[in-house]
């Protein structure tokens, strides 16, 4: 799970580097960290047992996470399961066609956790060229 976490971390803080250098203005930190957690993200970061184990949860109304984040990037993966089967899928052959070929609407981490991460990550570069 860490390796996806790292994954992640090291697409979301390219987002971050491609905002930045698209910016015609300087932003703040906090100004591309809302941009980049709106961003498409190229994954859903997830192990295949998870995510089946959570399409299962979902559908028989047994989900019990409390993040609104979480729980809204799982029924975005429902979602796409769901339409793999009504195409015919198997679920376990559409959940893992959609780990991994389905891109995420975003990145699904909270704002406070983006500015951690490219206060952490973001190469200095880049933090010089943003405004203060």
């Amino acid at each position: 799970m860490l390796n996806l976490i790292d994954t992640r971390n090291r697409h979301f803080i390219a987002r971050c580097c491609e905002i930045i250098t698209s910016s015609p203005q300087q932003l703040t930190l906090d100004e591309v960290a809302a941009r980049a957690t709106r961003s498409a993200a190229p994954s859903y970061y997830a192990s295949y047992d998870i995510a089946r184990r959570t399409v299962t949860e979902l559908r028989l109304g047994h989900y019990s996470g409390t993040n609104p984040l979480r729980r809204a990037m799982w029924e975005e993966f429902e979602r796409k399961v769901a339409a793999r089967e009504q195409r015919g899928q198997r679920i376990d052959r559409a959940v893992a066609t959609v780990l991994s070929d389905a891109v995420a609407s975003s990145f699904f981490i909270s704002r406070s956790r983006a500015v951690d991460i490219i206060r952490l990550l973001l190469p200095a570069e880049f933090k010089a060229r943003l405004r203060k």
